[in-house]
Parts: structure tokens; sequence; C-alpha cells
């Protein structure tokens, strides 16, 4: 199965009070409404999978030397001091995301999960 996915159509609209354009998408199984800023100058789609309400049956790292890890030029391999959960594994492609609008950026794991 392809990581790669064909299409993603999401409804965008603009926030009045900050400018920014907005949806809501479902992700995980089983599926959570999240809502994301749509952040076209950005590289990635990226959320908190650290949050301790991130629970996915579907969630899977991207393993260090992978063909993800390599499309989404992995700066690194990462490792993790506690148990196994999103956002923290072992063996996994560490990314350093962004964020345009805030000009800030944090360390993470390349990972897929559910979308729709």
């Amino acid at each position: 199965q392809s990581f790669r996915p064909k299409a993603l159509v999401v409804p965008v609209s603009k926030d009045v009070s900050t400018l920014q354009y907005v949806t809501r998408i479902g992700q995980r199984t089983p599926l959570v409404p999240v809502s994301l800023v749509v952040d076209l100058g950005g590289q990635f789609l990226w959320v908190d999978c650290e949050d301790p309400g991130y629970v996915s049956s579907t969630y899977r790292p991207a393993r260090c030397g992978s063909a993800q890890c390599s499309l989404a030029r992995a700066s690194g391999c990462g490792e993790c001091n506690s148990s196994p959960r999103p956002g923290c594994n072992n063996n996994t492609c560490g990314v350093i995301p962004d964020n345009t609008v805030t000009r800030t950026a944090t360390g993470g794991e390349v990972a897929s999960d559910v979308v729709s």
C-alpha cells in the first residue's frame, strides 16, 4: 500500500480575526475532528501527536532510512527514552517542522495516519 496520498480536498475558510486560512479534517482511527491552519508556505502537515489525548490504532512512525524519511528530507534518526507512543518512538526519522506564521520550530518524527 502506497503512503502517497491521491488527493485531499477540504473546504477552506478565512478566519477574520487572524486572517489565517483554516479547515477541519478527520484524523486517526477512530476518526477525530481536528481544526487546522492551512499553511501554504510550510513543508509539512503537522499536528501535536505528543498530546496525551492522541490515540490512534493506525499511527505508524516512519523508520530511519525509509522512503518516507527520504521524501520528508529527514534530518536524523530519533530515539525516545520513554514507552513508545505517537511522537516518541525509536529508530524513527526526525524532522524540524517550522511554523511560518509564528516563526517557531520544533522537533518531531515523520509518521503516517488516517486523514479524511
